[in-house]
């Protein structure tokens, strides 16, 4: 080798070792003068391994790091090792927003124990709990309890109620029964049944608490409701509901049904005609309505009112009343309503006992089941 060349060797040696101090360990130190400087931003270079950031950085400064490469011998080895020296005995300072980044684990590094205010401030915040569930399950339960004991309250009436109308029920049906077996005795005693009449209408109850109310349901029901005339005070009770054509020479009436649905009536009178001649069936068919009883007047009846519009005769021709002038209003004094047994009066004047002159005006029903059967035994289906 040429002396030429020696210096150019030494020269490209010396270059190579400073640069690869600069890429191993490269930093920024702030100027060493006795006033405070600004806070500087230190690069750290291969030294600083990756998430370790954290542990090397504190608010104001850096800590010592070592260095994992070889120290180089020479002018570049003496190089290296002042700017170890010079970092190690020098505080460089770092700006506070990095800081704040470390702190809270910026870049995959662990937090640390200290905190800022910022970070702080950035922590979540959970709101007080509030004891209204405390409010919500008392009120609950109150309205539990209170909803059970309603149930418990209704529960008694409606035992309460079914019992009563048990007791009231047997009552009728007992009624109902000795009055049949008086009617079905030949020379009855009429003083007898009249007093089993009123012991329907004086000491049982309405099944709905009034009379009105249950002659209501009665004729409103969409189920037919059919009744037999079992007995009747007198002929002028039984012309004021009737055709009367009983009346008439070697007539006698056999039967008188009364049928209610939908605030509708026929009135089915079957009459038979002494000789070779069959029986006659006249129907009379119209509406119902319950009248309100007069102000200030509370007599425990009810006013029941037929309006007979048509009649089918007993050759089956229909005659219709045509004018309004033609149809016939039946007024009636409804005593007694129930399902089992009906009594009514004919109208009286004043407060006149309905039951005077042995009941001459009163008209008592009883529940018939087997209308059409009786219909075709008397041959007037």
């Amino acid at each position: 080798m040429t002396s030429t060349a020696k210096p150019t060797v030494l020269f490209t040696l010396t270059v190579m070792m400073m640069a690869a101090v600069m890429v191993d360990s490269f930093v920024t130190f702030p100027s060493s003068t006795s006033k405070t400087s600004p806070a500087q931003t230190a690069l750290f270079g291969r030294s600083i391994k990756r998430g370790n950031l954290a542990k090397n950085v504190s608010p104001g400064g850096i800590s010592k790091t070592k260095s994992k490469g070889n120290k180089k011998k020479g002018s570049g080895g003496s190089k290296a090792s002042a700017a170890s020296s010079s970092s190690s005995s020098g505080k460089a300072a770092i700006s506070s927003s990095l800081a704040e980044w470390a702190a809270q684990g910026g870049g995959g590094a662990s937090s640390t124990s200290s905190s800022t205010p910022s970070s702080t401030a950035s922590t979540t915040e959970f709101a007080s709990f509030e004891e209204d569930y405390d409010t919500d399950s008392f009120s609950t339960t109150k309205s539990k309890k209170g909803g059970k004991r309603k149930n418990v309250e209704r529960r008694e009436r409606q035992s309460s109620r079914r019992a009563e109308d048990e007791a009231r029920e047997r009552v009728v049906t007992s009624t109902v029964d000795d009055i049949e077996s008086l009617l079905e005795t030949p020379n009855t005693d009429l003083s007898e049944l009249i007093k089993s009449i009123r012991t329907l209408v004086d000491k049982t109850p309405s099944q709905t608490g009034s009379v009105a109310g249950a002659m209501r349901n009665l004729s409103i029901s969409p189920q037919p409701k059919n009744y037999r005339m079992a007995w009747v005070g007198s002929d002028d009770a039984l012309c004021h509901i009737g055709t009367g054509l009983h009346k008439v020479p070697l007539a006698r009436l056999e039967e008188v049904f009364l049928c209610m649905e939908s605030k509708t009536v026929r009135v089915l009178e079957v009459i038979r005609i002494l000789g070779p001649f069959p029986n006659v069936r006249n129907t009379l068919m119209g509406n119902t309505s319950i009248l309100k009883p007069p102000s200030g007047r509370d007599d425990g009846k009810s006013k029941f009112r037929i309006e007979y519009n048509s009649m089918i005769d007993g050759t089956g021709k229909e005659i219709l009343a045509g004018k309004e002038d033609n149809v016939k209003l039946v007024d009636l004094d409804v005593l007694f309503a129930d399902e089992k047994v009906i009594v009514c009066a004919v109208p009286t004047e004043g407060d006149e006992d309905p039951f005077v002159s042995n009941g001459s005006k009163v008209l008592l029903f009883v529940q018939e089941d087997s209308m059409d059967e009786k219909l075709e035994r008397l041959r007037a289906a």
